[in-house]
């Protein structure tokens, strides 16, 4: 979760926003083949909009920088995945093993915008999504900051029925340490100031109890197929109230970085 600075919900409302124009990219369902490389950019294509929620929904494609590391593609093994192109089509394409030297690296995800706590998820790993909000901030088309939670306060939220692992960073030649059981928030050899993550049971209603892993650096996630991206936002929005934030993090946990 990224906090906006003053976001223009006019331009925000448009069909697409993109970061950058990117040339020589065809499309084969989820498959990708490029005759050359393009430029790194980021996509926001706007989905719907939720007026009782004064929430945007968008789909969004990132493109990363290029990976410089050979990779060996097998193309007779792909055929299937080209069963509803046209049959000249199919057999330009070459045939056999290929060795490609660079190439990018395609994401798909999913992005909500709360204007009434002008909050914007990104619905994907971590190193993605810092990526590609640093491009739309570097064309000054959002400004945003970090938000932190106060991971001290993890004893304060209601509907957690367990507390079963976190990761704490530490000084010296151990860097992290990790813990595992039930309620390690109370062991009395944790410094609860460098905790980093929590992993933990959720109530999420009176009949479903899902997982959940907590950072500091707000970022949440869970591995149930309950919770959904708008239940796993609203989820957010109650942690936050029980936890509190802050726009200063410590040095050990938050630190992220933005392209050149």
């Amino acid at each position: 979760m990224f906090k906006l600075i003053n976001p223009d919900k006019e331009r925000l409302m448009k069909k697409s926003l993109n970061s950058d124009p990117q040339k020589n990219i065809f499309e084969f369902d989820n498959l990708y083949f490029e005759d050359s490389l393009g430029r790194p950019k980021s996509i926001l294509n706007f989905k719907t909009y939720n007026g009782e929620k004064d929430r945007v929904y968008y789909k969004a494609t990132h493109y990363t920088d290029t990976i410089n590391i050979p990779i060996r593609i097998y193309l007779d093994s792909l055929e299937d995945s080209f069963a509803d192109i046209e049959p000249e089509i199919v057999n330009k394409l070459a045939k056999g093993t290929k060795t490609i030297s660079e190439y990018q690296e395609i994401y798909k995800f999913d992005v909500i915008i709360d204007f009434k706590t002008e909050e914007i998820f990104i619905f994907t790993k971590k190193n993605v999504a810092n990526s590609f909000m640093s491009r739309f901030k570097k064309e000054k088309m959002l400004k945003y900051e970090k938000v932190y939670l106060d991971m001290k306060k993890i004893g304060n939220i209601p509907e957690l029925s367990n507390i079963w692992g976190l990761w704490e960073d530490c000084e010296g030649k151990c860097k992290k340490k990790a813990y595992f059981g039930t309620a390690v928030h109370t062991l009395e050899e944790l410094n609860k100031d460098n905790v980093t993550s929590y992993n933990v049971e959720y109530e999420l209603d009176e009949e479903n109890v899902v997982d959940l892993f907590i950072t500091s650096d707000s970022r949440l996630s869970s591995r149930s197929k309950l919770i959904h991206n708008d239940e796993l936002l609203n989820t957010y929005q109650e942690l936050k109230i029980h936890l509190g934030t802050s726009s200063i993090g410590r040095e050990f946990i938050g630190t992220y970085l933005e392209e050149n």
